[in-house]
């Protein structure tokens, strides 16, 4: 399972590549918002790991989120 650092180190790959395809062109910004999406999806995951919760799926990311992380929740 990945650790918090690894998460945290995908987020970051993540936000650069969303920002990089935003500048690059308008058309590709339904693209620069999936990657948004999955910067937040690791951070998640990241804030998740340091208790040692590893979802298996978005479904399971998403009932954590619920329990756990409510402010948040609308947002993501």
């Amino acid at each position: 399972m990945p650790n918090e650092v690894i998460h945290r180190l995908q987020a970051e790959q993540n936000e650069r590549l969303a920002r990089g395809l935003i500048l690059l062109s308008p058309q590709l910004m339904d693209w620069g918002v999936t990657a948004c999406f999955y910067t937040a999806l690791h951070l998640v995951d990241a804030y998740l790991a340091r208790g040692n919760i590893h979802p298996r799926n978005h479904a399971e990311r998403e009932d954590w989120i619920r329990r756990q992380l409510r402010p948040i929740r609308g947002n993501y």
